[in-house]
């Protein structure tokens, strides 16, 4: 090839793919006359069959042999696949064991990102910078992989039980991670949060968790039990509770979405004549599986220790084998709680007494903080007012000496507090498992509650 010819051939390159060029060849963002030198010299070496082999760098096809096309994801060195088109959930610290849905325009650029960034494959026991990590789970038409995302730029790739360790070359790639797995609008979204058991949180198991909702069963009087538990959207639940106080029965069954038939039900006592039975833990609590007629599926699962006569019933076990990952969701969320009657007012002094003290209102007003634990279950702490918002560490303490709501407005009337000294501050704790969002709705609904303490007072 003359000077004639490679100036010829470097005037016929098309110039979209001049542009193609400079956005796959870094740092290539002069202009397209240097632009054309340099695909120039790379079709003269290709011309006289010169090999050239340039390791870890992006691999393409020639413009000639693309045919117009659009180019495809260039970069050769990423271990997985685009997965632009797929399903992919996301946990992390915040509120794992639950899963967050990805949606479609992040799950693109997310996918785009890791498929142009380089990969260098490093030893399984390099040791890990610490910080928080975030779990990406990809569905990836039904051959999922998860990758565990470090501060350090380190991320762990697992696919069909072989686990191995990457460096990437951009470590923004963790804060991109982290930004999706921490969207600034977590709250109003806390209602699709998919909740996982931990020991399911794997490639193949994730994918078989659905959508749910955190319900609490209050008993109607104490002293006596009531539970909580996550149900699926695959599943719907009716409650029964007798009228019967102080000896109320209470009863949970629980059914598939748009059936009669109840697969399992939550309760108190159990029949234990005529059958084998196995010990076994359930949930951290000491629990016996009982098997009636040498039957291989279990009949009922009864508590013991502190939790005995807390039940749960088979009903139907073939209807349990077509929902047992919705029923297990159930299962391993399951609750009971100890409901007690109020502390007298010499009790509750004893976790306030500072109240006891009291002559006359505080100067700057008492703040009362409620959070949520449930449906309709809420605890509260008391804090006098100050010219400065209390801090997280002293919102937290609170939950040591956590209140009911009828329990707070009685600390308040005993001590003589007005209505208008009193400020409600709705707020949440991280051990609280039920999620909701704080708005001004919400917050005026939980004010309500304390509107009327004064005249309760009668």
């Amino acid at each position: 090839m003359n000077g004639n010819d490679f100036m010829e051939a470097m005037n016929s390159i098309n110039e979209s793919y001049l542009r193609e060029a400079t956005h796959y060849i870094p740092h290539a963002k002069e202009n397209h006359r240097v632009m054309r030198w340099v695909i120039g010299i790379a079709a003269t070496a290709a011309a006289i069959a010169l090999p050239v082999v340039w390791q870890n760098q992006v691999k393409t096809e020639s413009p000639a042999a693309m045919s117009g096309k659009e180019p495809d994801i260039l970069e050769m060195n990423c271990p997985f696949p685009d997965f632009s088109e797929s399903a992919v959930r996301v946990t992390t610290a915040a509120y794992a064991p639950y899963l967050l849905e990805v949606n479609r325009s992040e799950i693109h650029s997310l996918s785009d990102r890791l498929l142009h960034v380089t990969w260098e494959k490093i030893s399984p026991d390099t040791d890990y910078m610490g910080g928080e990590t975030q779990l990406v789970f990809v569905e990836n038409n039904g051959n999922p992989f998860k990758l565990v995302f470090y501060a350090d730029g380190v991320v762990d790739y697992e696919y069909n039980g072989v686990a191995e360790k990457y460096k990437v070359s951009d470590e923004s790639i963790h804060s991109m991670v982290y930004n999706i797995a921490h969207p600034e609008n977590l709250e109003n979204i806390t209602d699709t949060l998919i909740w996982c058991a931990p020991e399911c949180l794997t490639n193949e198991e994730v994918w078989k968790a659905h959508n749910s909702q955190h319900i609490t069963v209050e008993p109607q009087c104490a002293s006596a039990f009531g539970f909580a538990f996550e149900l699926p959207d695959m599943l719907t639940y009716e409650v029964i509770q007798t009228d019967d106080e102080p000896t109320s029965t209470l009863l949970a069954t629980i059914y598939p979405m748009g059936e009669n038939t109840p697969i399992i039900s939550i309760g108190f006592g159990v029949c234990r004549t005529g059958l084998e039975t196995k010990s076994i833990d359930f949930n951290g609590c000491s629990a016996t599986q009982g098997f009636y007629d040498g039957s291989e599926m279990w009949s009922f699962i009864s508590l013991a220790d502190d939790y005995e006569g807390c039940v749960i019933l088979m009903q139907d076990e073939k209807l349990f084998h077509q929902y047992e990952a919705d029923i297990n969701t159930v299962l391993n969320t399951l609750k009971f709680k100890k409901f007690e009657s109020e502390r007298t007012l010499a009790e509750l002094k004893t976790i306030y007494p500072e109240f006891s003290e009291l002559e006359g209102e505080p100067f700057k007003g008492v703040e009362v903080y409620i959070w949520q634990m449930g449906e309709n279950s809420y605890e509260c702490g008391l804090m006098f007012g100050t010219n400065r918002n209390k801090t997280e560490e002293e919102i937290l303490a609170l939950s040591k000496k956590a209140l009911s709501i009828g329990e707070a407005k009685r600390i308040l009337r005993a001590s003589g507090i007005s209505q208008e000294s009193v400020y409600v501050i709705p707020v949440r704790m991280m051990y609280s498992n039920y999620y909701y969002e704080i708005d001004e709705a919400y917050c005026e609904a939980v004010r309500a509650m304390f509107d009327q303490f004064i005249a309760e007072a009668g």
